[in-house]
């Protein structure tokens, strides 16, 4: 290939892209018409051109508000099925996180009945009522002190952990599961509502 038929090849690749100056212009010109091999594939590289150009004129365009119609039927749709499922699991989380706290302190409580009786009675406010369910309270932690000793009590044997605190403990360690659960559960409400 001559220089002269190089030259005029990157230029015709100019003026398919467009960026052809004006100089440009009259030297390629000058050349294809002196020039049949580059002639030949000017006017392949000027159809290619004008076809390009049809063609991007040819797409249609979507109607105004297209865009805005199709979301709006996107978010139109209802959540999927596991939603729901996931909405129960955070459900049953706060529950069991609840009921956690709850066992734990009443645990705790009833083990040390005398301790916060004896507690509540000193405070003007309760001291009336400590009075008053007192029996109903060594009744029920009788009760509730035997079944929750034999319970307790062979996990705690079984596990080789046998203390002096072991019902103090036990409740703790319920009381922090609970407050546990109640914290990543609201972590994750926080953070789907952050998400949306």
């Amino acid at each position: 290939m001559e220089k002269g038929c190089k030259r005029a090849q990157d230029l015709m690749m100019k003026y398919m892209d467009g960026t052809l100056q004006e100089d440009e212009a009259l030297a390629l010109s000058a050349h294809v018409a002196v020039c049949a091999s580059c002639k030949a594939d000017f006017k392949v590289y000027d159809l290619m051109t004008l076809e390009f150009a049809k063609a991007e004129t040819s797409f249609e365009r979507a109607p105004e508000g297209f865009s805005t119609a199709v979301m709006s039927k996107v978010l139109a749709v209802p959540e999927p099925k596991h939603a729901a499922a996931v909405q129960h699991d955070r459900l049953m989380r706060i529950v069991w996180g609840l009921f956690a706290v709850l066992f734990g302190a009443g645990f705790l409580l009833v083990q040390n009945r005398e301790a916060v009786a004896e507690f509540l009675s000193d405070v003007p406010v309760f001291g009336g009522f400590v009075l008053f369910v007192t029996p109903a309270i060594e009744s029920f932690g009788a009760s509730m002190a035997g079944i929750s000793e034999q319970v307790i009590g062979g996990v705690m044997i079984a596990l080789g952990f046998v203390t002096e605190h072991r019902f103090a403990i036990f409740g703790v360690f319920l009381a922090l599961a609970g407050i546990f659960a109640l914290v990543v559960a609201r972590k994750a409400a926080v953070s789907k509502q952050k998400g949306r």
